[in-house]
């Protein structure tokens, strides 16, 4: 007797089309998935470009003023400049000369974070490794993530604590892929720490984060360690598995850690560890080897 394929809300449930079906909704999760990052990132531009911004603005509203300021001394020249009117003119000079940098610094900083933004609407299966210097970018990310978390959390305060190896200096990597790596990382930290701190008495536990980089042997790691809620054993071995979550079915697809493991272990055939003790900490290594630390 023949059996005909099932069909249940428009999907065929014959085996091999089921497997397809499966791999385009597991396509379209991990777009949305990467949409929801993007989300994350916009939340913390709001607020990491604002302080660069403002430093751009008043630096250089203070430096026209000193600008001025020597006209109306060199205007002297023609009476007499007294040894007075030099030292001001010094002054004004070093002030000017250290606005000047305070601008260049904070509207690199600006354009920073912007190229980052951009970088996270590339293609997912696109893998640009290039010259990157490692530090900044896990600084960059460290915070954009943070303030995300703020953008939708103003009272979540949260201690960073950073050490950064400077004999890392540039590494041939994907910054695009790791910068959304360490983001869904910290995010996952924050959200982790903000659970506690709603279970515990008002004002008895405070949240911090421990991010260091360090130049191996091999290569280089990058560890990401909060004071949050820990993990379970019986949850840790299931965490890089595609959509396992343990948070409330709207709040999570369980692809994050998922896509951070594949960055690491499969674009940049490196390691994902995470050492935790329930109820204390959690603590993410990444670890990528000299293949592609340059």
């Amino acid at each position: 007797m023949d059996v005909k394929p099932q069909v249940i809300n428009g999907i065929d449930l014959e085996p091999d089309k089921l497997v397809m079906e499966i791999e385009r909704l597991h396509a379209i999760m991990l777009e949305q998935e990467k949409l929801a990052s993007i989300g994350q990132l916009t939340a913390g531009i709001l607020h990491e470009i604002r302080n660069p911004l403002n430093f751009i603005i008043n630096f250089s509203k203070i430096s026209l003023s000193l600008v001025d300021d020597m006209k109306e001394i060199l205007g002297k020249v023609n009476d007499g400049v007294t040894e007075d009117d030099l030292d001001e003119l010094t002054d004004i000079e070093t002030n000017l000369s250290r606005n000047l940098d305070k601008i260049c610094e904070n509207g690199e900083r600006a354009m920073r974070i912007m190229v980052n933004m951009l970088a996270q609407s590339k293609e997912i299966n696109a893998e640009i490794f290039e010259p990157t210097n490692l530090n900044q970018l896990v600084d960059d990310f460290l915070k954009l993530a943070y303030q995300g978390v703020r953008g939708n959390n103003s009272d979540f305060n949260l201690t960073m604590k950073t050490s950064f190896d400077k004999a890392i200096g540039k590494v041939n990597v994907d910054a695009h892929d790791l910068g959304r790596a360490i983001l869904n990382i910290v995010n996952n930290a924050c959200y982790a720490m903000e659970d506690k701190r709603k279970q515990l008495p008002a004002g008895t536990y405070s949240p911090q984060i421990e991010v260091n980089t360090l130049k191996t042997a091999t290569g280089f790691s990058v560890s990401i360690k909060d004071n949050g809620t820990g993990i379970p054993a019986a949850v840790k071995e299931k965490i890089f598995k595609p959509f396992f979550t343990t948070k409330p079915n709207n709040e999570g697809t369980g692809l994050g850690l998922s896509m951070t493991y594949d960055i690491i272990s499969k674009i940049h055939k490196g390691t994902l560890e995470v050492n935790s003790v329930d109820g204390e900490s959690t603590e993410f290594i990444i670890s990528i080897p000299a293949t592609t630390a340059n």
